[in-house]
């Protein structure tokens, strides 16, 4: 079984070329992909990942940019929770990075 991962997060996350990462490390059972969103608030970006009853990665790497820091510390805490249960709640794995 292929596991997809999807690197959610700020530009310098497409810097890692993600998409080439089973590739690089020999995995064969994982497929990569990166989606820049580059404001704080994924919810956006989870909208078009997580439908509602459609197909959803395994795995959402969350990347934030330290650009947004130092912030609203219990804003940025309080959305980065509903981000992960959000995740959770469509199957997938939510990962901070």
């Amino acid at each position: 079984m292929i596991r997809h991962i999807v690197l959610a997060g700020a530009s310098v996350g497409r810097d890692w070329n993600f998409p080439d990462f089973p590739e690089r490390t020999g995995l064969t059972d994982i497929r990569c992909e990166y989606y820049g969103q580059f404001d704080f608030d994924k919810t956006p970006l989870l909208d078009r990942l997580l439908p509602p009853g459609g197909p959803v990665p395994d795995a959402v790497m969350l990347k934030e940019c330290a650009a947004y820091f130092p912030g609203d510390h219990s804003a940025y805490t309080a959305m980065m929770e509903g981000l992960v249960d959000r995740c959770g709640e469509a199957g997938a794995v939510a990962v901070l990075v």
